[in-house]
């Protein structure tokens, strides 16, 4: 005889349990098999204690731990709507239920009475979609009561971003201390002047002053005094006669004062740090596409709301160009068209949304970089097809002049520039040879290059922006490969160390400061041309990816400028329609 061969089959019905839900639901209907009568009000409805109890904690500790209702044949369920206690027995047979603007406060509370968790989340989801400046406040009030704390994040969210039409409302100044303070205290509260969060505080203190006083000192330490203007902080504030009253407002105004007399007091806190809505607008200029392209377009970014819009297109193609901004205009300066080198300079006026050409620089260039002192330009080194340069120029922008200054020590394409503590430094680059790691300083009243540490790594490419007190280099190339490793440079010491790295390698990234962080935006990673971008909050030490541009961007000029978002994209939304229009 042959081998016996055992054999096992595994078998599993996955749609039993659907198929069996669906034959209770027909027991339901037609009152089979029912052990118990669910009462609400007038209304009454004959149910099946094991299926009340497998879908809900509150039916199955009513029915399993001996209460009294284990043996009622009738259970009143009291204080609670009678559609809404009717609607969620049906869902637990059904798994269906319908939600609406009339029924949501009933069914809020009615499941979470019964502890139907996925029909909290389902009203709180409708309630998302039906937040309004009109109801935001009061809803979330309701939904704190049950717990829902998703909802509740959403809904004070959804309260910062309208903020300014809350302003003086009834329902704004009705809100419980811890409310009010959840809302005025993050970074995302919509503003356009940090003045307008001290009005409001003012405003819900006085609403009633006799028990909110003590509350001031609290509230007052998350308005950002450092960012007020002097003129509004001594009259404005520090005139306020409860202000005045209170010991801790006072200590938080002569902090700010200090820091205003004494900017180099002004330490990176949460409090010298602008709200997203009130940071300005990053700049992303030219540069070369995913093709090799040299690019015309721009693109702006709004913080406050995580995205990118199409700005005015520079007039002529730049990739590898140097920007600054200066007075609240932003200037990009040579680089490189597809054909030639440039000298050329434009310069972007927000208040016309246009960019007009200004007198060009001496020498056509591309990989050099651009910092601001005291209200000048300087760009330092870059090169062109022969010549990696170490000149320097200077660029007034009030008489619309350039100067030559002292040459760097050393000709550095590929830099990265800015200024810092009233001196301009030129960091890394390529010297035609190799990558480089040595920094130089520029002194502007002597005219003179010093050399001072030197990185811990070789970068060219690089990208190199000012947080707070620090200098940090930022990705580029070594000789080899992108790199992702970031630097920050302490002038009082002299000395570089590593900070977090980046989420990616960027090699000829563009970088810009902007409300206390910095950006790195676009590159290469070895691979190819990104359009990623990512910011770095120097109070955690961490880098954040953001959303992506439309345009794959390497060699793009970054900037951080006071302009404001909002009118920027109003500007080229009426911009983009005349255009239309002139085409039909």
């Amino acid at each position: 005889m042959g081998d016996i061969i055992v054999d096992t089959y595994h078998y599993e019905a996955s749609n039993l349990p659907l198929e069996a839900f669906g034959v209770l639901f027909q027991f339901f209907r037609e009152q089979k098999l029912c052990d118990v009568v669910i009462q609400a009000g007038e209304r009454k409805l004959k149910c099946h204690r094991v299926v009340l109890s497998s879908c809900s904690p509150y039916f199955r500790g009513m029915f399993t731990n001996e209460m009294m209702e284990c043996t009622q044949d009738t259970v009143v369920i009291q204080g609670l709507s009678e559609d809404a206690v009717i609607q969620l027995i049906n869902f637990i047979y059904t798994r269906k239920i319908t939600i609406n603007i009339d029924n949501i406060e009933a069914l809020l509370t009615a499941a979470a009475v019964f502890q139907l968790d996925s029909v909290v989340h389902a009203c709180c989801e409708f309630m998302k979609r039906h937040l309004h400046p009109s109801n935001c406040l009061e809803m979330r009030a309701y939904a704190e009561l049950h717990g829902c704390l998703d909802f509740i994040e959403a809904a004070d969210t959804y309260a910062r971003g309208c903020f300014l039409t809350l302003v003086n409302t009834e329902a704004l100044l009705k809100t419980s201390f811890k409310h009010f303070r959840s809302i005025i205290s993050g970074d995302d509260l919509f503003v356009k002047r940090e003045e307008q969060v001290f009005e409001a505080l003012m405003a819900w203190v006085r609403y009633d002053l006799k028990t909110r006083e003590k509350n001031l000192g609290e509230l007052f330490s998350h308005v950002r005094l450092p960012l007020i203007g002097v003129e509004n902080l001594i009259q404005r504030v520090e005139q306020d006669a409860t202000v005045r009253a209170n010991l801790t407002c006072r200590d938080l105004i002569d902090e700010a004062k200090n820091m205003m007399l004494c900017p180099s007091l002004m330490k990176v806190n949460i409090r010298t740090q602008p709200r997203k809505s009130a940071s300005g607008t990053l700049f992303s200029i030219g540069g070369r596409g995913k093709s090799g392209n040299p690019l015309q377009s721009i693109e702006c970014y709004d913080w406050f709301r995580n995205c990118w819009f199409r700005g005015a297109d520079v007039s002529t193609p730049r990739r590898h160009v140097a920007v600054a901004s200066v007075a609240g205009k932003v200037y990009a300066v040579g680089g490189h068209d597809g054909s030639y080198h440039l000298n050329s300079v434009e310069c972007f006026d927000p208040e016309i949304n246009q960019w007009n050409t200004v007198s060009p620089m001496d020498i056509s260039r591309r990989g050099m970089s651009a910092g601001v002192l005291e209200g000048q330009i300087y760009v330092a080194g870059g090169l062109d097809e022969m010549t990696c340069f170490d000149t320097v120029e200077r660029y007034d922008p009030e008489s619309d002049v350039w100067n030559t200054v002292a040459p760097m020590q050393l000709p550095r394409g590929g830099v990265g520039v800015a200024g810092l503590g009233g001196y301009l430094y030129a960091v890394g680059g390529n010297d035609g040879r190799a990558s480089l790691q040595s920094v130089e300083r520029y002194n502007p009243h002597t005219d003179k290059w010093i050399e001072v540490a030197s990185m811990n790594r070789k970068r060219a490419g690089v990208g190199v922006a000012v947080a707070g007190e620090y200098l940090f280099a930022i990705g580029g190339f070594d000789d080899s490969s992108p790199l992702d490793s970031v630097e920050r440079y302490d002038p009082r010491t002299n000395e570089w160390t590593y900070v977090a790295n980046m989420t990616t390698c960027r090699g000829g990234v563009g970088t810009g400061a902007m409300g206390g962080h910095l950006w790195a935006v676009g590159g290469h990673n070895g691979e190819q041309y990104l359009n990623s971008a990512e910011l770095y909050n120097p109070l955690t030490d961490t880098w954040k990816e953001v959303s992506h541009m439309r345009e794959f961007r390497a060699g793009c000029g970054v900037v951080g400028s006071p302009s404001e978002v909002e009118d920027l994209r109003n500007a080229f939304s009426d911009q983009s329609t005349q255009s239309i229009k002139e085409e039909i």
